[in-house]
């Protein structure tokens, strides 16, 4: 009888075929395994970069453009997961760090120079990582060590398009 007077609501049904469904997607789960990084191919490996930019760039950077992701606590948690997973995806994608020496010279270059453009805009990190993450977004100082930074290796990189490993 309990049971019925339940069945009875339409805002109950809602509510538990709702409760139901969040458990149910709690099923497929993100993979959140990570590739080995060949260090050699590795960005910071490869630039030889200074201390200052190797925290910033990990603070703000590496969760969605390397494979050194740091999967935080709500990334389990479907569909929150499926949200973190999509913007990892998009994040590699784009650029990669961990895969940096895979790259040609001239898109290295072109990857530095929007990288410097969108940080300096305010749209890296992105707003909902920067959400999350407060300690992400960059202060003036850092944009401009950033800048200058990969302005210098932007400039030291070859004009041959050869890699060299």
């Amino acid at each position: 009888m309990h049971l019925n007077m339940i069945l009875k609501s339409p805002l109950k049904i809602f509510l538990i075929a709702l409760l139901l469904s969040f458990c149910l997607i709690q099923f497929w789960t993100i993979d959140t395994s990570q590739p080995n990084i060949e260090i050699n191919r590795e960005f910071l490996h490869q630039t030889k970069a200074p201390l200052p930019v190797i925290q910033i760039l990990k603070k703000a950077c590496y969760d969605c453009h390397s494979f050194e992701v740091s999967y935080p606590w709500y990334s389990r948690i479907a569909p929150l997961s499926w949200l973190v997973e999509n913007h990892v995806m998009e994040g590699i994608e784009h650029l990669n760090f961990s895969e940096w020496g895979s790259l040609s010279y001239g898109n290295q270059r072109g990857l530095l120079q929007e990288s410097i453009r969108e940080i300096e805009k305010g749209e890296m990190p992105i707003w909902s990582y920067r959400v999350l993450h407060p300690e992400s977004k960059l202060n003036k100082e850092e944009i401009d060590l950033l800048k200058e930074w990969m302005q210098q290796v932007a400039k030291s990189l070859p004009e041959s398009e050869e890699l060299e490993y």
